[in-house]
């Protein structure tokens, strides 16, 4: 391969990496299930637009357009809602090796914990899907624990939890309705709008 094919190659892969990452998170063809599931931080947004199917009744199946539309939004609506989703999730997150967590949750976790306290993360059989997550602030580890920190605050899950929710991101929503910690667990092969609830 000569000098300058090989410039083109280095060209075409660096155009094609700038229009996948300019390419929305969202898309009007996925479902509200799976835009709920992956973004938790959009349902504030829509529910401030008055479309509330976005908890354990949500219409998994119906597309983010259908939604929208059977909610009577007209086509700019949709594409401003459709925008300010996708500037939503461009939030900042703090990762750890194993983990990641939402700035809004490390806020809402800094601000309850006290000194030595840490985060723990269980799962345990329940809920909807079969699998909940549970979380305690905790100042005792056991010998089998997995200890990450992440933005200054130390999580904690035993090891068969650990499993299941490396590689997941901890948000935190704050609405009207509902308020509390929702996870994007990337292991997960089913779920629930609560996104308290899974399944693998």
């Amino acid at each position: 391969m000569d000098v300058e094919t090989k410039i083109n190659q280095t060209e075409n892969n660096i155009e094609e990496s700038k229009e996948e990452n300019s390419k929305p998170a969202i898309t009007l063809d996925m479902t509200i299930g799976d835009v709920i599931q992956k973004f938790p931080s959009v349902v504030e947004i829509l529910l401030g637009a008055g479309v509330h199917c976005v908890g354990c009744h949500v219409a998994h199946w119906e597309t983010l357009e259908q939604g929208l539309s059977g909610h009577g939004k007209t086509v700019e609506e949709v594409n401003s809602l459709l925008k300010a989703m996708n500037d939503s999730v461009i939030q900042e997150e703090v990762k750890g090796d194993d983990f990641s967590i939402s700035e809004k949750a490390l806020k809402e976790i800094k601000d309850n914990l006290k000194e030595d306290q840490f985060l723990r993360i269980e799962v345990v059989t329940g809920g909807c899907s079969g699998m909940s997550y549970s979380l305690s602030l905790n100042s005792e580890s056991k010998e089998n624990d997995h200890i990450e920190e992440i933005g200054g605050i130390k999580i904690v899950a035993d090891k068969e939890s650990f499993k299941l929710i490396q590689g997941s991101k901890l948000d935190y929503l704050d609405t009207f309705e509902e308020k509390g910690f929702r996870f994007v667990n990337p292991n997960a092969k089913k779920g629930c709008g609560c996104g308290k609830s899974f399944g693998v």
